[in-house]
């Protein structure tokens, strides 16, 4: 699996996840990724949009962003189509599988990921 976030200054650094991810595992995601990236371009004035995946909105998961300041847009469930994130991994995927491309190894996808 994989991680990413965006803004109007790039992107994070992408996160490549293994296994199945729980909320310890995103609050590590986001503390290691998010966090770093969001106050080097904007400090603490910055707002974050996620989805509504249970790891996300964890007492935990919001515990933690609320304790780091970080303010949580409210979204509206099941509308991945408002979801600016999804046409990007759109565009990365036909980038990574394009001309139907396949890979011999997850090391050689994640290769093709970095590099689109």
């Amino acid at each position: 699996m994989v991680w990413a976030g965006f803004s109007a200054q790039g992107k994070t650094k992408i996160a490549f996840l293994t296994g199945r991810q729980n909320s310890e595992d995103y609050i590590y995601t986001v503390s290691e990724f998010l966090l770093p990236y969001a106050h080097l371009h904007y400090g603490t004035e910055f707002i974050y949009q996620q989805d509504g995946a249970s790891i996300h909105t964890s007492k935990a998961s919001l515990e933690f962003l609320q304790e780091q300041g970080v303010q949580v847009l409210e979204w509206t469930p099941r509308s991945p189509d408002l979801n600016p994130i999804e046409n990007l991994w759109s565009i990365l995927t036909r980038r990574v599988y394009q001309n139907g491309r396949q890979f011999n190894s997850v090391a050689e996808q994640r290769v093709a990921i970095e590099a689109a």
